[in-house]
């Protein structure tokens, strides 16, 4: 996963946030690997808003409507989760 950010270590990362808000998280497979995610987290402070935290796609998997597919899940579950989402 490191090199979807071109070598940045980033792959530590999402064990923690996956854990700690496994609710409101997506995870693109294919062939049982990860080959995208979503995280988004409505916010404490604008009870009428919810924001995408982390994201990414797998570089060889770019352009096949994944990030596209997981943004449509992710505003149709801030929708339910929050009607006031906009």
């Amino acid at each position: 996963m490191n090199e979807w950010w071109g070598g940045r270590e980033m792959a530590y990362m999402l064990p923690k946030v996956f854990y700690h808000i496994n609710t409101s998280c997506f995870i693109a497979e294919k062939n049982e690997e990860i080959v995208g995610f979503l995280i988004w987290i409505m916010s404490q402070t604008k009870l009428d808003q919810a924001y995408i935290h982390f994201r990414g796609v797998h570089p060889g998997y770019r352009k096949n409507d994944i990030g596209k597919q997981l943004h449509e899940k992710y505003c149709d579950s801030a929708w339910k989760e929050d009607p006031l989402f906009y």
